[in-house]
């Protein structure tokens, strides 16, 4: 009896070639990272080795670090610390792409700030506003939201030199206004 989804039902297709590509992909990914953990635990088994043989040459021959003598607690404690320390940096590579994107995002926005517009530019000569800046019964709404008005009968006079606060909830159009 064959599965209805069995080889034999995909014999007629391409699919077959797309699966066993998909296994050749797998089968060295799966390679790949048996090597590596392989690796990752041989180091931290010959880390291990390394810190009990140091240790025990240090305990050994009573070698004194600042007039104490080596306990064999104090040796598994630094054995665990760099361990730990290791694991934890080990951690770290992974937010690397997110530091990375961070960095850039942070150069893109101070260069956008630092950038100078044409109105005031960087010249040394400064633009000044002259006169008033008037709004006289004001409506106004988005061409894709006309059921809601974003401004109705706004009025409101800018005096030139002074600053001018617009404040109001979400959604009430002071972006609209500027």
């Amino acid at each position: 009896m064959v599965h209805a989804f069995g080889r034999e039902k995909l014999e007629g297709g391409n699919f077959c070639k797309y699966l066993d590509r998909t296994k050749d992909v797998q089968k060295a990914a799966n390679f790949s990272q048996s090597i590596g953990h392989g690796v990752l635990l041989a180091t931290i088994l010959g880390f291990y080795a390394y810190a009990f043989y140091w240790g025990g040459y240090l305990k050994w021959n009573g070698l004194e670090n600042r007039d104490e003598e080596y306990t064999g607690g104090s040796i598994i404690q630094v054995m665990f610390c760099v361990i730990l320390g290791a694991i934890l940096l080990g951690g770290a590579a992974n937010h690397l792409k997110a530091i990375t994107e961070a960095k850039v995002a942070g150069k893109v926005a101070f260069d956008t700030v630092e950038t100078c517009s044409g109105v005031n530019s960087c010249s040394g000569s400064k633009a000044s506003l002259v006169g008033n800046i008037e709004f006289k019964s004001v409506s106004f709404s988005y061409p894709t939201r006309k059921d809601q008005q974003v401004l109705k009968d706004f009025s409101c006079t800018l005096e030139a030199g002074k600053t001018t606060a617009l404040v109001g909830p979400s959604g009430s159009g002071k972006s609209t206004v500027v």
